[in-house]
C-alpha cells in the first residue's frame, strides 16, 4: 500500500502458504526494477514506480523518458 514494497515467496502451486522476505536480497529487488521498467515501456504502470526502486536501490533516478 502506498509506498511500501513487500516482497512475498512460496514454493507451493495449489494452496500457497505465503511468507514475506525480510530483508529481500538486492538481486530480487533488481529483477523487480526490471519487471516494472518493461511494464512503464508498455504504458502498464507511472514513471513514479521505477524511480522508487530506483531510490530504494541506492541509484540515482534517472530523469524521466521523454521530459
Amino acid at each position: 500500500m502506498g509506498t511500501r514494497w513487500t516482497i512475498m515467496t512460496t514454493t507451493q502451486k495449489r494452496n500457497p502458504t505465503w511468507t514475506d522476505m525480510k530483508p529481500p536480497p538486492e538481486a530480487i529487488w533488481r529483477e523487480l526494477r526490471d519487471v516494472v521498467w518493461k511494464k512503464y515501456q508498455r504504458k502498464r504502470c507511472p514513471w513514479e514506480r521505477v524511480a522508487d526502486l530506483d531510490k530504494l536501490l541506492g541509484d540515482e533516478p534517472l530523469p524521466k523518458p521523454g521530459a
